[in-house]
């Protein structure tokens, strides 16, 4: 079942857009964005396949939508839904055009229907070139496209291209800060069946620490134990 993820003013009109979709998606509603972007801080690997958001409630700027989708929803689909569309076509409203354009936004125009908008919904997510969802991983800045094996150590940045080994350390340590992962765990997860010495995992992990320079996080050497993200 897909997940939706909404912002919607606790008072608005009914139906809710929540209600609405219930059912048919897995839905998690929030009462503004400064809610939402909150527990994106501290999520670190469970992203929506879309976020809903009812403008007509909740004003929210091009700017704002791409800081959001920058920083926490890498290739994740928004949807607006605003006021009855005063054009034909159904375009995305000019404040979201420019110089200030927001990737993958679609714009839904009232009167509302429970029923269209779940179909016009279903239709953006099977279209979506998004990842799965588990596949995203995040930390203090640091995020993992394990799928697309791409990394970010800073919002707004670009994404880089990372060799499948690291990408898969690179993952194991996201999912894990804090805690120490000992070599021979470190083996065992990560290189399985395959036996490999102390001195291959320390190679791989130099070559992480170099990627990581400069972001929030870094992988401390614990003596006599492994390796900790902190």
């Amino acid at each position: 079942m897909s997940v939706i993820w909404i912002i919607e003013h606790a008072e608005a009109p009914q139906p809710k857009l929540a209600s609405a979709l219930i059912g048919d998606y897995a839905v998690r509603a929030f009462a503004s964005l400064n809610s939402f972007i909150r527990l994106l801080r501290l999520k670190r690997s469970q992203l929506p396949d879309l976020l809903l958001i009812d403008a007509t409630t909740q004003r929210v700027t091009a700017t704002q939508l791409r800081e959001v989708l920058d920083c926490h929803l890498p290739k994740t689909p928004i949807v607006c839904v605003e006021a009855e569309a005063t054009t034909k076509d159904g375009s995305v409203d000019d404040q979201y055009k420019g110089k200030d354009a927001v990737q993958n936004l679609h714009v839904y125009h009232r009167p509302f229907d429970g029923l269209r908008l779940s179909a016009f919904v279903e239709e953006i997510i099977q279209t979506s070139e998004i990842s799965n969802p588990r596949s995203i991983a995040r930390y203090r800045g640091i995020m993992l496209d394990y799928h697309r094996l791409e990394y970010v150590v800073a919002p707004n940045e670009a994404a880089v291209a990372l060799p499948r080994r690291e990408a898969q350390l690179l993952r194991l340590f996201l999912d894990r800060p804090g805690v120490c992962l000992s070599r021979d765990e470190i083996s065992e997860l990560i290189w399985e069946n395959v036996h490999v010495t102390p001195r291959t995992i320390d190679s791989h992990m130099s070559r992480l620490r170099q990627r990581l320079e400069g972001a929030d996080v870094e992988i401390v050497t614990v003596y006599g134990g492994g390796y900790v993200l902190k």
